[in-house]
């Protein structure tokens, strides 16, 4: 077995800067779709490794908000709690699938804030973005065509 050396550490945190495609699963745990009915298509996220620099990054700006960062107004749980939807939220690179309304008329433009506000409402989109960034070898895997 190969030990663990510098380069290949940063060659795997730029394949994890890349990110990955998510084919997001709805409330149900089944994939989840948008679009007519003669032309759905996938909601997908397409988000940065927990090996990433966007990752650490992410992680950094969370730490940096101090004390006056809303998390830390907040008793331990719900700080940890922030800490996994504001750390994910930076990770994700781009999305597709998302919106305003149940009419599928107006997109939600995926920045910062809407996708925490899109974490902390569905916590079981984070849960399944936390499980695809530790899924390492996903990340050097093909890619999925679902």
């Amino acid at each position: 077995m190969p030990g663990i050396n510098l380069d290949t550490l940063k060659a795997d945190a730029a394949l994890e800067d890349v990110g990955k495609l998510v084919h997001i699963n709805d409330v149900d745990g089944k994939p989840a779709f948008y679009g007519p009915a003669d032309a759905r298509k996938p909601v997908t996220i397409r988000i940065a490794g927990a090996l990433s620099t966007k990752y650490r990054r992410a992680e950094q700006a969370f730490n940096a908000a101090g004390s006056t960062g809303r998390a830390r107004k907040n008793a331990l749980a719900r700080l940890l709690d922030w800490r996994a939807i504001d750390v994910t939220a930076g990770c994700i690179l781009a999305w597709d699938g998302f919106f305003y309304d149940p009419e599928e008329t107006r997109p939600l433009p995926m920045t910062s804030e809407n996708a925490s506000a899109v974490l902390e409402a569905a916590p079981y989109i984070l849960a399944q973005l936390i499980e695809e960034q530790g899924d390492h070898a996903g990340f050097f895997a093909p890619a999925s065509q679902s």
